[in-house]
Parts: structure tokens; sequence; C-alpha cells
């Protein structure tokens, strides 16, 4: 088996195991599934009356482990109130007395949800979807009915194998530009170049990152 092979077969298995909890995996599934976010969001906020009317998707970060998706939803009730909701999976600033398995506002205005909440509610229920691998297993049928096209459809498997590769080549770039600015910050440290020959060395960085460079150095000298 080659290479690419071996790498095509490592995702397929990696493509069980994604759950919504996983950045990448919840992007894919809820980008444009409004149903899904309406249920969601009816569940979190326990309103019923709530109506996507868009859904934008930022990336904060852009590597396998460490990407952080943001989902931006404006949405409506049914007096006709809009509202925009950022839903986000986060691991920080969500410990024991901030998370909360309903859905109570907190003085920053932010609704945590455990992950590990397991009650026999709607959260409940939800959370247990949220980290299914298994779409059959799942109790909310629009959940699940996009899970199962991207881990069992032809063309969903290939979306999902696309993204991960696309991932990896970009997390591959980053890092070989990461070197060249730490190159970059050694040759000056050892006085090989001037802060006016970087640009000319190392073409590849922008004015912003050279200047950060710059700044960097100063503050070590």
């Amino acid at each position: 088996m080659s290479t690419t092979e071996q790498t095509h077969q490592q995702d397929l298995e990696r493509l069980k195991l994604f759950r919504y909890m996983d950045d990448d995996f919840m992007t894919a599934c809820l980008e444009d599934n409004y149903e899904a976010v309406e249920l969601i969001l009816r569940i979190v906020l326990g309103q019923e009356d709530i109506t996507i009317k868009s859904i934008r998707v930022q990336d904060s970060m852009k590597n396998l482990q460490g990407r952080s998706a943001i989902l931006d939803v404006h949405a409506v009730d049914s007096k006709g109130k809009e509202f925009d909701v950022e839903i986000q999976r986060s691991d920080k600033g969500a410990g024991v007395k901030r998370a909360r398995h309903n859905s109570s506002l907190l003085d920053a205005h932010i609704l945590y949800v455990n992950g590990k909440y397991r009650g026999d509610d709607e959260v409940g229920k939800l959370m247990h979807d949220f980290s299914c691998t298994d779409p059959d297993d799942m109790n909310y049928e629009i959940l699940a009915k996009k899970a199962r096209y991207f881990k069992q459809d032809e063309k969903g498997v290939a979306t999902m194998c696309k993204l991960m590769e696309d991932m990896r080549n970009e997390a591959a770039h980053e890092a070989a530009h990461d070197k060249v600015k730490e190159k970059a910050i050694l040759m000056l440290k050892n006085g090989k170049i001037s802060f006016d020959e970087i640009s000319v060395f190392f073409s590849e960085l922008s004015d912003e990152e050279i200047e950060e460079i710059k700044s960097k150095i100063m503050q070590l000298t």
C-alpha cells in the first residue's frame, strides 16, 4: 500500500470517530444546516420560536489539533425580534464553576453547556448526540442525517477526506513559514543580517511579520 493510500485509509478510520463535538466536523454538519442549528438554539436557549436567517463560519485557527470554529448565526423569534448568536466549542473558561447543563445566562452573556451532561432532558440528549460517533445512536434525526452523510455517503466522505487533506497541507505550509521566521530571528540575533536586509533575504515575509520580528528582537536587546 502506497503512502497516499495509507493516509487515505487513516483518514477514513479517523472519520469514523468524528463527532459534532469536533470543530471541523461540527462546521461541516452545521454551516448550511438551518434545521439543525434551529434545533440546537431552541434547546440551549429554551425558546421554541427561533428561526434561523443566516449562518456564517469564521475560523480562528486552521490546524487539525487547534482549530476553533465559530458559527455566526442571525436569528429571529416569533415576535420579530432579531438577534445574533455565536456557536463555539471551547475548552477554555468552561470550568466547573462556569459550565452549566442548562441555559442559565452568565454575567458575560455567554451560555456554557457542559458537554459531559447526560440528564434525561433535551439538553442531555443533545450533548449525547454531540459526543456520538455513530449517527444511528443519535436522538435527533436532524443531526444524525448530516452526520450520516459525511460518514457514510460517498460524496460526503470524499468531502471530509478532502477537508482533512487541505488542512494537512495548510498546517505544513504554516509550519514551514514559521521556520522561516525563526531563521530570520536567529540571523538577526547573530548579527548576520540587519533589520534593513530582512525583506531582501526573506521576501516571503509580510511587512507586518517583519515589524513583529523587529519588535521581538528589540525586546531581547
